[in-house]
């Protein structure tokens, strides 16, 4: 490949939108943090469609033309927006499930309580004395096993498992949820060392019609968690 210079098309100039413009769409979120970050992200990923629309390259070398931003170049436009846009999903689903436990806390379904919490194994020592059993060469203790509840850390709640309730609880359809999934394997794969799971599906490289199926998906979630707010709590 030979050496390029990369340009701004036309006058280069980009206004950027406060955040809060794009978080009235979101705005039904109860994680006002989350909704705050949310603004942040999709006034990077605006710019970034502005950005990609308006580069140009030039080959260095005599006679070359102006032309619009090359493939390789494109893939790395796209993989920062469907991390951006697998974030946005993640996080307002975690601001939705996460006020169905704060509310109903030990009520809340099944699926919604294995987000945040999980189920750990402990032992106490009842004795502190070893017991032999007649005709066994082997001595023990004896010991009570319990199981406790405990909270998972926040980063390590799983968007699976997030996803997965927000389906088991109405929040989401079949379908939002298949797109989510695909969305959420997507975004695993843009890492240098899972980028050969890609090439076994071969999908060499991410394109523009993966970043629109995202955006679809955000979309799909956005009114979904919308619609079915009030019937789901």
């Amino acid at each position: 490949m030979s050496e390029r210079r990369v340009f701004i098309n036309g006058e280069g100039k980009y206004t950027f939108k406060s955040p809060s413009a794009y978080e009235s769409k979101w705005c039904f979120l109860t994680d006002k943090n989350r909704l705050r970050i949310i603004g942040q992200k999709l006034s990077y990923i605006e710019f970034h469609r502005w950005l990609f629309a308006n580069l140009r390259h030039k080959n260095l070398v005599e006679g070359s033309l102006d032309l619009a931003i090359d493939f390789d170049i494109e893939t790395g436009f796209i993989q920062t927006d469907i991390l951006l846009i697998g974030s946005i999903c993640e996080a307002a689903l975690y601001s939705q499930i996460r006020s169905q436990f704060d509310v109903e806390g030990d009520n809340a379904p099944s699926a919604v309580k294995n987000c945040f919490q999980k189920e750990e194994n402990k032992i106490e020592r009842l004795s502190a004395k070893k017991v032999f059993i007649e005709g066994i060469d082997q001595s023990f203790e004896v010991v009570l096993l319990r199981k406790k509840t405990v909270s998972i850390p926040e980063y390590s709640i799983s968007f699976a498992s997030l996803a997965r309730a927000a389906l088991e609880i109405g929040l989401i359809d079949s379908e939002c949820f298949s797109q989510i999934d695909k969305l959420r394997k997507d975004r695993n794969t843009i890492h240098i060392g899972e980028e050969s799971k890609r090439q076994d599906d071969q999908r060499f490289v991410f394109s523009m019609s993966d970043r629109e199926e995202a955006l679809a998906t955000m979309a799909c979630l956005r009114e979904q968690l919308r619609s079915n707010l009030i019937l789901a709590f």
